[in-house]
C-alpha cells in the first residue's frame, strides 16, 4: 500500500479513539475534578441564601403561646406569616425595599364639638313639636282644664306635643321636666313658654342649662318684686283700709249683676223685690267705688313717697339675680335672645 493512504488511514483512526476514549480517562488523570458547583445554577447565587436557626431563637422564646412557630412580619408588605425553625431555611428576599412602605391609612374621625341636649336629658317621646322653657312661675292645667294646685317655676324643660285653645287663649300640651323624670301631659300657656322647633338632638346641653338658669333668675326676679310689693303694701298706712273696701265694693258689684241676671226673668211681686235691693246696691256700689278711688290716691301718694321698699334696683337679691342674667345673656345667642 503506497504510503500516503496508509498515513491517512492511521491518523483518522487514532483521532476517532482519542475522541471515543478520552472521557473514560479522565478520571485517571492528575487534576480538579468538576464540583457542582461549576454546574450552571437554576436560579441567581443571590436567591439562595442561607439562614442560620439561631437568628430565630430570640423570636421563639418570647412568644410562648407559639409553641414551635414564631410569628413574623415580611419587610415591606406588613403581611404576617408563620416560618418553623429548621436546621436550614431559605429566605427570598422580597421585591419590595423598606423605603417604599406604604404610609399608615389615614382614618377621619367626625368629633362632635358639643353634647347634644337628648343625651343628657333623654326626650320624652317621639312626638315632641317643640321644646321650651317657662320664662315665668307658669300656672298649669289638666288636660281636662282643672288648674293645678301648684305652678311650675320659671326655667323649667318642657316639651310640647299639640296645642289647644281656651278662654285663656292658647294652650301647649305639654311633658315636664321635674325631679329627673318627665311629667305630664299638661296644659301651659304658650305666653308663659320660650319654644324653639323640633326636638333637641341637634342643641347644645350646656346651651340649654343656660337658657333654664337665666329663665329661673328671671323668674326669681319677679318673685322678689312681688315680695317686694307685698311688704311695701303693709308697710303702707292706707292699705289695709284700701284692701278692705276694695274687697266690699267688689262683693257688692258681684251682687249686683246677681240681681240684674235675676231681675230680667222675675215676675210680679218677686221682681218688685230685686228691684229694691237692686237699687240699695247700686247706692252703696257708687258710695263705696268714691271711698275706693279717694283711698287708691292716697296709697299711690304715700308708695311713691317711700320707693326705695319697691325698687328692684336697689334690692340687693333682686340686684344679684339681674346680673346673673346679664353675665348669661352674651351667651345665649343661639337662641336669639
Amino acid at each position: 500500500m503506497p504510503f500516503f493512504p496508509k498515513y491517512l488511514a492511521v491518523a483518522v483512526i487514532s483521532s476517532l479513539a482519542v475522541y471515543v476514549g478520552a472521557p473514560y480517562l479522565l478520571p485517571y488523570l492528575p487534576g480538579d475534578k468538576p464540583t457542582p458547583s461549576d454546574e450552571a445554577p437554576t436560579e441567581p447565587v443571590w436567591s439562595q441564601v442561607a439562614v442560620n436557626p439561631d437568628d430565630f431563637a430570640q423570636d421563639i422564646d418570647s412568644d410562648d403561646s407559639a409553641g414551635s412557630s414564631t410569628e413574623m412580619q415580611d419587610e415591606g408588605t406588613g403581611n404576617d406569616s408563620t416560618v418553623k425553625p429548621s436546621n436550614r431555611q431559605t429566605v427570598k428576599p422580597s421585591n419590595e425595599t423598606s423605603g417604599s412602605q406604604s404610609e399608615p391609612e389615614v382614618i377621619v374621625e367626625n368629633v362632635r364639638g358639643y353634647t347634644p341636649s337628648t343625651e343628657r336629658i333623654r326626650p320624652s317621646g317621639s312626638d315632641v313639636t317643640y321644646w321650651g322653657v317657662t320664662i315665668v312661675d307658669a300656672s298649669f292645667y289638666d288636660r281636662d282644664g282643672k288648674l293645678r294646685d301648684t305652678k311650675i317655676l320659671g326655667g323649667t324643660l318642657i316639651e310640647q306635643t299639640g296645642a289647644k285653645s281656651s278662654s285663656k287663649g292658647e294652650m301647649a300640651i305639654c311633658r315636664i321636666w321635674r325631679n329627673g323624670n318627665w311629667a305630664g301631659s299638661y296644659l301651659i300657656s304658650t305666653a308663659d313658654l320660650i319654644r324653639f322647633d323640633g326636638g333637641r338632638e341637634e342643641v347644645d346641653a350646656d346651651d340649654v342649662d343656660l337658657l333654664c338658669k337665666y329663665y329661673s333668675y328671671s323668674a326669681a326676679v319677679e318673685r322678689r318684686k312681688e315680695e317686694l310689693t307685698k311688704k311695701a303694701a303693709a308697710a303702707n298706712p292706707h292699705y289695709a283700709e284700701l284692701k278692705r273696701k276694695a274687697t266690699a265694693y267688689n262683693e257688692h258689684k258681684k251682687r249686683a249683676e246677681e240681681l240684674t241676671a235675676k231681675r230680667d226673668a222675675a215676675k210680679g211681686a218677686e221682681r218688685n223685690k230685686i228691684i229694691a235691693e237692686l237699687t240699695q246696691l247700686k247706692n252703696a256700689e257708687a258710695r263705696e267705688a268714691a271711698e275706693v278711688q279717694s283711698l287708691t290716691r292716697k296709697y299711690e301718694d304715700w308708695k311713691k313717697a317711700h320707693p326705695s321698699m319697691v325698687n328692684p334696683a336697689t334690692d340687693p337679691i333682686c340686684k344679684g339675680y339681674l346680673d346673673k342674667m346679664a353675665e348669661l345673656k352674651p351667651k345665649l345667642s343661639v337662641f336669639g335672645l
